[in-house]
């Protein structure tokens, strides 16, 4: 997020700022959700939100323009990606309910209900200290304009959000 600053002769532009909420006691959290009202266009790789530990360890929640807008879940485990693409798209202009998830065999991309399975096999992290709206402290295009987030939610069981 970038706002704006009216000034007398041109209007300037602040630093960026990041929304985060930060998570005090943190099991491991496999799964995310969130429910979005997508702007008339986005960047490419939009995040929408990010389950946060450290540069290691996160899962980036955001729509894969490059692959026809696809929800992606990526989980990076100690560096390395593990990634699953949903098989609907996220629509410009729409409300959409977005979720991943981890049952310690896939990654479970859905939109709106539909699921796809992309068999990964990693030990997730715990101890999540962030989730991160919008954007994130590393690196990763925000949505802009920022899709407007009627909800949030994670958890630690996969089963949950689907």
């Amino acid at each position: 997020l970038r706002p704006y600053i009216p000034a007398t002769t041109a209007a300037v532009t602040t630093g960026a700022e990041t929304a985060y909420l930060t998570l005090t006691s943190a099991p491991t959290l496999n799964s995310i959700e969130a429910t979005v009202d997508t702007p008339a266009a986005y960047a490419t790789a939009a995040k929408v939100v990010e389950l946060y530990k450290d540069a290691n360890n996160h899962l980036d929640v955001y729509v894969a323009t490059a692959s026809g807008n696809k929800l992606a879940c990526n989980y990076v485990v100690g560096g390395v990606s593990y990634e699953g693409l949903s098989t609907g798209s996220v629509s410009a202009s729409a409300s959409h309910r977005l979720s991943c998830s981890y049952d310690g065999t896939n990654v479970i991309a859905c939109v709106d209900g539909v699921c796809n399975s992309t068999a990964k096999a990693f030990t997730n992290f715990s101890a999540a200290t962030r989730v991160y709206l919008g954007t994130a402290d590393t690196t990763g295009a925000e949505i802009n304009p920022t899709p407007i987030l009627k909800a949030v939610r994670a958890d630690p069981n996969p089963g949950r959000f689907r």
